[in-house]
């Protein structure tokens, strides 16, 4: 996947049952088992967490934390 080597985030953008979810689980599965952390987060998880980065005025190590889940 080039989107590995380049160390680039992946977005998945659609309608409900567009299967968004089904596409991530399976690149998240493959980089894993190529040895990489991968995390998964929803649109709305997301926007919680830099809305409460951005109060907490932490951004920036919100920024350069480590992903979530390791496989």
């Amino acid at each position: 996947m080039r989107v590995l080597a380049r160390r680039e985030n992946v977005l998945l953008l659609g309608n409900s049952g567009t299967g968004k979810t089904h596409i991530a689980l399976a690149l998240g599965l493959a980089a894993c088992q190529q040895g990489h952390r991968v995390r998964f987060i929803t649109t709305a998880a997301l926007v919680g967490e830099l809305i409460e980065a951005r109060d907490e005025k932490s951004c920036c190590a919100f920024k350069n934390r480590s992903p979530a889940m390791s496989c």
